[in-house]
């Protein structure tokens, strides 16, 4: 066997070898396209894969680079599905926006601060600090322990709230700190987390706040997770004023139960200002801090009748996640 015979036979084989892992790679994402497209979404395996759904279904324009050149005719077939997938499914978080209408000017506003602080937080002078100098009018907290609590009040960093409503418990902690009167605090059970609700008057309008923070459906079982969001969904449907929630969702747009809490007018703040890439976590791990997180599980999210004027993410100060402010606008009733 000459040489060439023999570099045109090791040629055939590698691309023969390639083209096996392209197909294989490729029916994976097509298992997963089919569990988004048949509501299988019950294990932590497909919702893990979901969180990140932009990069794996981004996997199918090399794969489709591959295939032409190859010209391996399955492959540009799987390849093309699954680039579908990605330009019909995950593209719209990271192209939507909406533009501003001419209500905003005049209509009242106040600037929402959100932030998961981790129940552990070893870096509290950071959290203190951020907090003292913050600008915010309202803050929520997720994951407020008593451990974090205390020092926190003892430095005066939330000198400026006078108002509070605060459910210290571990990771399940909740806070709501707020330069405005608090009403109507109530703290809503679910299978899994609780969520805080409580009203404020922002010029003259009632708005209702919730801070959520709905269970990991990686480190607890995935029903909790789904039960918080459908809840979620159902309190969220309900509201007939001006309404916002806001918080760890520890879910995103490719998660069927957050997609449907945008529904009935719900939009999320960053889709609307044309932020979706935007990342929230992980900070502690991954060599997320570098690069400010991969995925965003943190959101706030608006009714028809509120409309996030400005978002952009904060520090992590120690938590494995960023937090979120937001200026908030309430537009006058329809």
């Amino acid at each position: 066997m000459s040489d060439s015979t023999a570099l045109s036979t090791l040629r055939r084989l590698l691309l023969s070898v390639i083209n096996a892992g392209v197909i294989l790679l490729l029916l994976l994402l097509l298992a997963l396209a089919g569990s988004r497209l048949f509501h299988w979404e019950d294990s932590a395996l497909v919702i893990t894969a979901e969180s990140v759904s932009f990069y794996l279904f981004a996997l199918g324009y090399p794969a489709m680079i591959f295939a032409v050149l190859a010209k391996r005719r399955p492959a540009i077939l799987l390849s093309a599905i699954v680039i579908l997938c990605h330009v019909f499914w995950v593209l719209p978080e990271f192209t939507a926006s909406r533009s501003l209408p001419d209500e905003v000017a005049a209509a009242p506003k106040f600037t929402l601060l959100s932030h998961n602080v981790k129940f552990d937080n070893t870096d509290l002078p950071a959290l203190e600090d951020s907090l003292r100098t913050a600008t915010a009018d309202v803050i929520f907290i997720q994951e407020l322990s008593w451990e974090a609590l205390q020092p926190i009040r003892d430095t005066n960093a939330l000198a400026q709230y006078p108002y509070e409503v605060v459910e210290p418990a571990g990771a399940q902690g909740l806070g709501i700190f707020s330069k405005l009167p608090l009403h109507d605090a109530q703290l809503i059970q679910s299978a899994g987390f609780p969520t805080l609700r409580a009203t404020i008057d922002v010029g003259g309008q009632r708005v209702t706040l919730y801070n959520v923070h709905a269970q990991s459906p990686v480190y607890g079982a995935t029903h909790f997770w789904q039960d918080d969001l459908a809840q979620l969904r159902t309190e969220l449907h309900a509201e007939t004023g001006p309404s916002i929630a806001a918080g760890d969702f520890n879910a995103g747009y490719g998660h069927r139960p957050f997609r449907e809490l945008l529904e009935h007018g719900w939009h999320d703040a960053h889709m609307d200002l044309g932020r979706g890439t935007a990342r929230t976590w992980p900070m502690d791990r991954l060599g997320g801090a570098n690069f400010n997180g991969y995925i965003r599980l943190d959101h706030v999210l608006t009714s028809p009748d509120v409309r996030a004027t400005h978002i952009e993410e904060t520090p992590g100060d120690g938590s494995d996640h960023r937090g979120l402010i937001a200026d908030i606008a309430v537009l006058p009733p329809s």
